[in-house]
């Protein structure tokens, strides 16, 4: 876990670096629940840059089972969702 913690620093320290300046936002996607999920470590870090985070993902309720096509649609995560998404955000 330190590893990842150490790897991970150096990664938003470079993305922060290099993007704070030509980047309006970054969105993470979450294969499971935003809560306590990499997209809030990322959103947490790259807010001491200003950058704007979207996190996307599964809200912190109980999933009922179903196919995941279907779990990803519910909850837009598809990649027709995902695309819509972010049309909209860099029009």
């Amino acid at each position: 876990m330190i590893w990842s913690a150490i790897v991970d620093s150096i990664c938003f320290v470079t993305v922060a670096g290099i993007f704070r300046y030509k980047t309006k936002f970054v969105i993470t996607v979450e294969d499971g629940i935003i809560n306590g999920g990499y997209g809030q470590k990322v959103a947490s870090y790259l807010s001491k840059y200003k950058i704007p985070t979207l996190i996307l993902g599964v809200d912190n309720e109980f999933v009922d089972m179903d196919q995941v096509q279907n779990i990803y649609k519910k909850y837009n995560l598809s990649a027709d969702e995902l695309l819509k998404i972010v049309e909209s955000l860099i029009k």
